[in-house]
């Protein structure tokens, strides 16, 4: 130490004096704030409660409620939720009240603006009015439990500090708000209206079906209304523009489950998986829970700010979810009084508008203090709000949406209340007998040893058109006049296969006649699950979780299977002659991560140079705004019909003077392609996907920089995000959907939410993982202990399972 002192005197002493005791007070603060964010375990007493409740804890904190009522159950629920997500249930009520800015600033006024818009909170009361009475008395149950949770926090999670504001109290109608919000988020079918129509129009009708595929089979509707769009073609364009930045929209591709009959498993009982496909945020929309009270006996995924398990199992019953794609929006084309903007035709008469006026107060930037406001005039048709308001004015022609989640009454609350009590097929088809929306393919099976699959909810009924695209207005008859019957929605029970899959695929019988969707998702991922379960059965070998789980990870791309012999009949010889591997490559992505990497690659600059020519640029919109969805995500189908027709209108590059052909196009992207991997490798190592392609994990709101004047909060995604390397593809069972960033690499920004395995034997097993952790405070050791690396994986965890009428008897005494 003496040496250390007189051969560096300045160094030893800046070390000694500042940094050492600065940084022994950092290790105390950092030890002290993580203890104070430690999950909330033991007896929970209340007088808001009729007993006591047991909070238990399991693997990663997952957590078991143990009380004597129904009610108790959820007055625990919503105590746990706000202890360990408050920053998250913040959020989401901002985000679905509109009320984003007066926390954070003016960089969510666009946000705030389209909540307010299109009316969430406004749906909210509405759903909050026909509640009935047991169900009113369970939510509010719920809130007290919420703001109990809150005032018992020993400190704030970290983001009230930086955004300097304490939490109100949580109301009824946040909750509600809330589910308004996560109804919102699945069913946002109308910018697909806008894309269908913008490829027909920069296209023409035989190139956007070929590029959109069979999905778009409507389009023609399109032509048979030319006028339709012609004399505002570009504020379409900006329209679909500003509400996909606002949505913070990026690709997607949607969610697998599927079902077994208990004649091809181990048990002899059904057998059911789910992994839903959201975008990874941190913490993840589910919080695991176990709820015991009275005769409510439920366990699974559970959504802070609503009171109930939204994808499980109870002791009779397990169900998965997947978005049903279904058609339940459509935008209309209005035609504006030019002498009163407040005014549109209907049926030849002018009609008026109902205006609300909304104050959205805003947060000052960093430097100013104090708050300000904006006054939006929300205006409304008959069809539904004018959506056009959010971006450029228009002077003659505007949107209005016409979407189901305006029509809640409180009728899905009351559904997802009831089925998890349910007991039996019958209940389950009864209680989802009122769900409005979102619109869901839920697979289901029991301890009877029944499967099925419904996808309940409120389909419209259509006088005219389908609602593929942007419908006109000006005509009462695209009202819509009446719903789908709930006895001919679609559903299935005990197939004759015993096998039962839902992969946002069209999955309905031939002879089906009523009009569901134009917006489908490709066969691929369904097709691969029933492979390898047909496969499974043909060995003889029965089908046991273990395999179930084995099938949720998955890294096959299909991909491969279709364009390999296509891709390497064209590429040189001096370069196939270069990579033999390519040659050998089986599609499996986890097992060969360095050919896949180039592989993956090379399909998505394939796609990229075929299709960004055609479109983007054009109207001077930004690069990667608009239609970009097309290029960063590759259409498998295209692809291999324009390289098995030698396609040369779709390969030549429109950017150049030459006219390149198909081959030229594959060389290219190959070539592409391995600069885009050496980019990323270092002297000594060959890059593997993994590694290639990384998940990224945002957290809302400080994932990214809100304020650009302050040097410290540009450092909080340092802080709050989380990267991790994952296999997968954008066609996989293990879904992971990578987007090409300015710097040569890939992002991904989805994957599986949450993964559950239900086995239905008279106990019923389960295992389940969240994407994250259960905690949204970052300082919490679960903040991110469920995250699975390419090294690392982390497996599914037993549920704790229900307490038995012996157990009961025993703690009783």
């Amino acid at each position: 130490m003496k040496l250390l002192f007189e051969k560096f005197p300045l160094i030893s002493r800046l070390l000694f004096l500042l940094v050492l005791p600065l940084s022994v007070v950092g290790c105390c603060a950092y030890f002290f704030l993580s203890q104070q964010y430690l999950p909330f375990s033991g007896p929970l007493r209340s007088a808001e409660l009729d007993a006591q409740v047991n909070v238990l804890r399991g693997p990663r904190a997952i957590v078991k409620i143990k009380a004597n009522s129904e009610l108790d159950s959820y007055y625990a629920l919503g105590f746990l939720h706000a202890r360990d997500r408050a920053w998250q249930m913040e959020m989401n009520r901002r985000l679905a009240n509109g009320t984003l800015s007066e926390i954070l600033g003016d960089k969510f006024l666009g946000a705030d603006r389209l909540a307010r818009t299109i009316g969430l909170r406004e749906n909210a009361k509405r759903m909050l009015a026909g509640l009935n009475q047991q169900n009113r008395a369970i939510l509010d149950k719920y809130v007290k439990g919420v703001n109990a949770g809150i005032a018992d926090m020993p400190i704030l999670p970290l983001e009230y500090y930086i955004a300097g504001y304490e939490p109100e109290p949580w109301t009824a109608l946040d909750s509600l708000s809330t589910m308004q919000w996560l109804t919102w988020h699945l069913a946002g079918n109308f910018s697909n209206e806008m894309q269908k129509t913008q490829l027909i129009q920069l296209l023409g009708k035989d190139k956007a079906l070929e590029l959109a595929g069979t999905n778009y089979h409507r389009l023609k509707e399109a032509l048979e209304q030319p006028g339709q769009f012609a004399d505002n073609e570009h504020s379409l364009f900006e329209l679909d523009s500003q509400l996909r930045k606002l949505l913070a929209v990026k690709t997607a591709v949607g969610s697998n489950s599927w079902v077994v009959s208990g004649k091809y498993t181990q048990s002899g009982a059904p057998l059911l998986a789910n992994d839903p496909h959201l975008g990874n945020t941190i913490p993840s929309m589910w919080y695991l829970a176990n709820m015991e009270g009275g005769t409510l006996q439920v366990s699974g995924a559970t959504m802070p700010g609503l009171p109930f398990v939204v994808i499980g199992h109870n002791r009779h019953i397990a169900w998965g979810i997947t978005n049903m794609m279904a058609d339940t929006q459509d935008v209309m084309l209005l035609d504006i009084n030019p002498v009163n903007s407040n005014q549109y035709k209907l049926d030849g008469v002018y009609q008026e508008m109902s205006v609300r006026n909304e104050e959205i107060r805003v947060k000052r930037s960093f430097l100013q203090s104090g708050r300000k406001s904006e006054m939006l005039a929300v205006r409304s048709t008959i069809f539904g709000p004018v959506i056009s308001d959010l971006g450029q004015q228009l002077d003659q022609f505007s949107y209005s949406l016409q979407w189901t989640g305006a029509m809640e009454n409180g009728a899905s609350f009351n559904s997802f209340v009831r089925l998890n009590k349910a007991r039996n097929w019958e209940e389950f088809e009864q209680a989802l007998s009122g769900l409005i929306a979102p619109i869901l393919a839920m697979t289901y099976a029991d301890t009877h040893g029944d499967i099925g699959l419904i996808a309940p909810g409120r389909y419209p009924i259509r006088k005219q058109g389908s609602g593929a695209i942007p419908q006109s207005g000006t005509n009462s008859a695209h009202l819509w006049s009446s719903w789908l019957p709930y006895s001919e929605v679609p559903k299935i029970k005990n197939p004759p296969s015993g096998i039962l899959v839902a992969a946002n695929h069209n999955f309905l019988p031939g002879n089906y006649t009523h009009y569901i969707s134009s917006d489908w998702v490709a066969d691929h991922r369904a097709k691969r699950i029933q492979h390898l379960l047909q496969q499974r059965i043909a060995s003889g070998q029965p089908i046991n979780s273990q395999y179930f789980e084995q099938m949720q990870t998955d890294t096959f791309s299909p991909a491969w299977f279709n364009l390999k012999d296509q891709m390497l009949a064209m590429l040189a010889k001096p370069l196939l002659d270069q990579h033999p591997e390519l040659t050998k490559f089986d599609g499996n992505v986890s097992e060969h991560g360095q050919v896949a990497a180039l592989w993956l690659s090379w399909i998505e600059h394939l796609n990229r140079l075929v299709v960004e020519d055609d479109f983007l640029d054009r109207f001077g919109m930004p690069k990667r705004s608009l239609l970009s969805g097309l290029v960063e995500q590759p259409n498998i189908e295209m692809l291999t019909n324009i390289l098995s027709k030698s396609d040369e209108q779709w390969c030549d590059y429109g950017y150049t003077d030459e006219r390149e052909s198909c081959q030229n196009m594959v060389n290219v992207a190959f070539l592409s392609a391995k600069a885009t991997v050496a980019s990323q490798s270092g002297l000594f190592k060959s890059v593997n996907w993994s590694e290639l392609h990384k998940a990224t994990y945002d957290q809302i709101p400080y994932g990214e920089v809100v304020d650009r004047n302050s040097l410290w909060l540009k450092l909080l995604p340092i802080l709050f995000n989380r990267y991790a390397e994952h296999n997968g593809s954008w066609d996989s069972i293990d879904v992971s959907t990578p987007v090409i960033t300015d710097r040569g690499n890939y992002r991904s920004f989805y994957g599986a939410s949450y993964r559950h395995v239900v086995n239905l034997t008279e106990s019923i097993e389960m295992h389940f993982s969240n994407i994250t952790g259960q905690s949204g405070n970052v300082l919490s050791p679960h903040y991110d202990d469920m995250i699975s690396t390419s090294e690392s994986p982390v497996g599914l965890v037993k549920d704790v399972g229900f307490t038995s009428a012996q157990e009961s008897s025993e703690e009783e005494r």
